[in-house]
């Protein structure tokens, strides 16, 4: 049924719109986040599927970081794909080497 193949559509580009990793990407992404939690004694999986542009997609993407800590980890990583698949960043400044401390995050292993 198309009515409800538009909904998931319109859902999954209400998820990247509230996502702040994806404010300034000029290509509209659709999307949904996840948090698959395993263990108590370990951090949670972080998950993202999405593809682009929304309207006419391009590429997707299906994300899992095992023991990624939370979805905010994979939408960084799907953000930097995109970003080198449409050419808005080169590969120098994608890998500069530079880790971010998840010690004093929100990510960090309470999560």
């Amino acid at each position: 049924d198309t009515t409800q193949w538009n909904a998931i559509h319109t859902g999954m580009r209400m998820v990247v719109e509230n996502l702040s990793t994806f404010d300034n990407f000029p290509i509209e992404v659709a999307g949904k986040t996840g948090t698959a939690q395993q263990s108590l004694n370990r951090p949670n999986h972080a998950l993202f599927v999405g593809y682009a542009p929304a309207d006419a997609p391009q590429i997707a993407i299906a994300t899992r970081i095992a023991y990624g800590y939370g979805s905010s980890n994979a939408c960084v990583f799907v953000d930097q794909v995109m970003k080198y698949y449409f050419k808005q960043n080169t590969e120098e400044e994608l890998l500069n080497g530079k880790a971010t401390n998840v010690g004093t995050s929100s990510n960090s292993f309470g999560d």
